[in-house]
């Protein structure tokens, strides 16, 4: 194996990393619309997979370990990313169950419009546990339009961005 291409290989996993923190910047800016914290726990992956970049650029010149190293850092992107994405499904999940029990439903055709809306957020997350893959950018935007699909659907359910906020903040520290 040639230097070029382990270097190129370093040169593709920072261009990963750098999408990576892009992706982490959107999925923040749904959690500060929210109005709930993100938990430093989901970051630790972040963490991990600079580790490994460190780890790979150290030993560039040992292809069993670049390689090692790479799909780590595959691995603790992906899931780092999906690990966020679940976190908030399962707030708006609780939020809008906590919503359906507490109050009075006008018809049964309401209260099943919001369970059909709880159960495509619930889908989301079946679809993240299921899928295995590393592919971050090809996840990402599956995923991120899903979610951003669903919140769209559920301020419009809710009225808005208060109501999205205002189930949240009933439901969200109600149920945790």
């Amino acid at each position: 194996m040639n230097i070029d291409f382990n270097h190129v290989k370093i040169v593709e996993i920072a261009h990963k990393i750098n999408q990576h923190v892009k992706y982490i910047t959107s999925l923040e800016t749904i959690i500060d619309e929210l109005k709930v914290e993100l938990d430093a726990t989901f970051l630790i992956n972040f963490r991990d997979a600079l580790n490994h970049y460190r780890l790979m650029c150290k030993n560039s010149n040992d292809e069993v370990k670049l390689n090692q190293q790479y799909a780590s850092i595959n691995e603790h992107l992906s899931r780092g990313m999906k690990d966020i994405i679940v976190y908030i499904c399962k707030i708006i999940i609780n939020s809008i169950s906590y919503y359906i029990e507490n109050h009075n439903m006008e018809s049964f055709q309401m209260k099943n419009k919001y369970r059909k809306l709880s159960h495509k957020y619930k889908n989301l997350v079946l679809d993240i546990r299921v899928d295995s893959g590393t592919n971050i950018e090809r996840e990402f935007v599956s995923y991120y339009k899903t979610l951003t699909d669903c919140i769209l659907k559920t301020k419009e359910i809710f009225g808005g961005k208060i109501g999205l906020k205002k189930l949240v903040k009933n439901g969200f520290r109600k149920t945790n």
